[in-house]
């Protein structure tokens, strides 16, 4: 018992500051979920790094919606019943990372957004003597703008990165207050999914348990075609150019 209380104290006075302020942020914004795209995948560096050095393979997805508000259509977390969670097909909006922008400054205590109303006032705004604080009183005398505000401030705060991150290109999908891992794996249609890029290193055998992988789906779900492409190193550009190889028609109707 003396270990076990040596232990927890150890850990109490060596660690409790980091995690608690690790912890407190999460008053401010709820618990976020991406999944990462790049509007081009030619970048060899990124192939290197995401693509297994080059041998694993690229994702190609239509969307729809205008250029500047391109969407996915996804089975995402819709609610939370008597059965537990349930789940509904929504087009989801991609958000485009800038990397120019600074990041956003985060004014805690007028970003509480994740604590009901009545547990801000009586436990965070308002002192012994009842006083209630200035910020409880702004945020309520224009509760629009607030939250306006609020919403701005937490896309931003997902959404920048440093230059160095500028080759990416990169665009986000994401899912908020879905802590349970299971509910997290996001199903898409099948029919949204354009074609597969080989990398320039994927394996001859792998190539092929994919597209007869793809092509079983295709029959199954009555799709006529599907799009295969190819990585390569362009010695001209210098640089990985993708060439489509061909169209996928199933075999079987």
């Amino acid at each position: 018992r003396h270990a076990e209380s040596a232990d927890k104290w150890l850990d109490l006075s060596r660690h409790f500051p980091e995690n608690y302020c690790k912890n407190i942020t999460k008053l401010n914004f709820p618990e976020w979920y991406v999944a990462c795209f790049m509007s081009e995948a030619t970048d060899s560096s990124i192939w290197g790094t995401y693509g297994n050095n080059h041998s694993a393979v690229c994702l190609k997805f239509k969307t729809s919606g205008e250029p500047n508000t391109r969407r996915l259509r996804l089975n995402t977390p819709s609610g939370y019943g008597p059965k537990g969670r349930s789940f509904s097909w929504q087009d989801l909006p991609f958000d485009k990372i800038s990397y120019d922008e600074d990041f956003v400054e985060i004014d805690f205590f007028n970003s509480l957004g994740e604590l009901p109303e009545p547990v801000i006032l009586n436990e965070w705004f308002v002192n012994d003597e009842d006083e209630i604080s200035p910020r409880y009183e702004r945020m309520i005398t224009d509760l629009t703008e607030w939250r306006k505000e609020y919403h701005l401030n937490r896309s931003k705060s997902t959404t920048i990165k440093t230059r160095d991150w500028l080759k990416e290109k990169e665009y986000r999908l994401s899912i908020v207050n879905t802590p349970d891992a299971r509910h997290r794996c996001i199903k898409y249609e099948f029919e949204s999914l354009e074609g597969i890029i080989f990398g320039i290193k994927t394996r001859a055998d792998d190539k092929i348990k994919i597209i007869n992988l793809v092509e079983r789906m295709c029959v199954e779900q009555g799709r006529t075609s599907f799009s295969f492409y190819q990585a390569r190193y362009d010695s001209q550009m210098q640089g990985i150019k993708i060439d489509r190889i061909g169209a996928l028609a199933p075999r079987y109707k």
